[in-house]
């Protein structure tokens, strides 16, 4: 099982690969998740590792290789970047009752 941040991270790699057939920056990873150091990204791809999600290539700088995805990752997570949820609030004008006597 993943947490929120390793699945985001891990479905952010595999898009840039993807894409690029190049790994993201430890720069690129650390801004697509909003996170102000790039040791918690050292720390998301050793978690990563471990679990056996990932692969880095010895000396080589930037290679990371997806080995599988999560099982609960969708086609949509596979294949679009991950983007935060915005909620949206619209706002009613509401006309309370006022105390009047009749």
């Amino acid at each position: 099982m993943l947490t929120k941040k390793q699945k985001n991270l891990l479905l952010f790699i595999n898009k840039k690969l993807r894409a690029s057939g190049v790994s993201p920056s430890y720069e690129e990873m650390k801004d697509s998740l909003n996170l102000k150091s790039k040791s918690g990204i050292h720390r998301l791809i050793s978690a990563l590792e471990e679990r056996g999600f990932i692969r880095r290539l010895a000396h080589k700088a930037r290679a990371l290789e997806v080995i599988k995805l999560p099982e609960t990752a969708s086609a949509n997570d596979i294949y679009n970047s991950f983007s935060p949820s915005v909620i949206t609030v619209s706002y009613t004008h509401l006309t309370l009752p006022t105390n009047r006597e009749v």
